[in-house]
């Protein structure tokens, strides 16, 4: 079901960094340790895929050559999606007992027992319908994850980040941590936010609002690579092309992943297609929909999932 994807995805990205403080005893530095702090782990896997996603979207490079060196695994030149993945495979090999050193993991990796299933191919063009156009929250007053569907096919899902991240009258909520404004910078619309020189949030601002308000692209820092780390567990093809965005409007704040997935409608039938690699498995879902004005009825298994429309 839909509302099953996005709490999956919106529950590991909002995890207390657990997979971005994991620490494994691994070799000094070198190949696949990107932060020079001699483990291999799942912070240099999302390393790897912050550089490669600003490389794909024309930004400046941030690592160092000699960071570059370390970061390109498979040593063809190129720091992709491939390499982290390479580095994130190792260290759930590690995770679970592994004894090989990465190198030694590389030229021969363990072989695993488990098959991925096929990827489901469909020729049908990808078309919107008017009617499903907008952003829909569950009718159920607890829950405050959504998902927004827009006119060029994509789909995009959004929470209330209030309670966790938002700005206050004396500082920025970070997590449990109200920071004071004084520890933030920000410069020509870039907004940084540092804890003893690690940096937790960098953001640009795109639409201003008043005082720090208004709507800004993540693109940097502990959390914005957390929610890297998320698009590589699920095999994106692409991360280039997914945005995460935060929205802060006085007490209320938003975050998105925005264009994590494309839809179609054939009728009265949603088909929601998640963009994984082809070793990955299929993540297609078709289910029954209705529109009813402002109103959203997906049926899935028997079961049916009511949504208004906000915004």
């Amino acid at each position: 079901m839909i509302r099953k994807t996005i709490s999956r995805i919106l529950s590991i990205a909002l995890a207390d960094a657990m997979l971005m403080t994991s620490v494994l005893t691994a070799s000094a530095a070198g190949l696949g340790d990107v932060n020079s702090d001699a483990v291999i782990n799942a912070v240099d896997a999302s390393e790897i895929l912050s550089e490669y996603a600003r490389v794909s979207t024309n930004q400046k490079a941030k690592l160092t050559d000699e960071q570059k060196k370390c970061a390109d695994v498979d040593k063809n030149g190129n720091i992709n999606a491939v390499d982290a993945s390479q580095v994130l495979s190792y260290y759930a090999y590690k995770s679970t007992s592994g004894t090989m050193e990465f190198e030694d993991y590389l030229k021969n990796p363990p072989v695993t027992t488990t098959a991925a299933a096929a990827v489901t191919t469909t020729t049908t063009t990808t078309t919107a319908s008017s009617s499903i156009v907008g952003k829909w929250l569950p009718d159920d007053e607890e829950d405050n994850e959504g998902i927004a569907f827009s006119e060029d096919g994509n789909v995009s899902l959004f929470f209330d980040a209030s309670d966790s991240f938002v700005f206050r009258d004396d500082g920025l909520l970070y997590n449990d941590t109200l920071y004071p404004y004084e520890q933030i910078e920000m410069k020509d619309e870039w907004l940084t936010l540092k804890n003893e020189e690690k940096v937790l949030v960098e953001m640009k601002r795109l639409e201003k609002g008043d005082g720090y308000n208004g709507k800004y692209q993540l693109t940097g820092g502990e959390m914005y690579n957390g929610l890297l780390v998320v698009l590589l567990l699920m095999q994106m093809k692409d991360v280039s092309s997914v945005t995460c965005t935060a929205e802060f409007n006085g007490a209320k704040s938003e975050l998105w992943l925005n264009n994590l997935f494309t839809y179609k409608v054939n009728g009265s039938t949603l088909e929601i297609t998640m963009p994984v690699n082809a070793e990955a498995s299929s993540e297609n879902e078709a289910v029954e929909f209705s529109v009813d004005g402002n109103s959203l009825t997906i049926k899935s298994d028997d079961k049916e999932t009511k949504l208004h429309r906000v915004g």
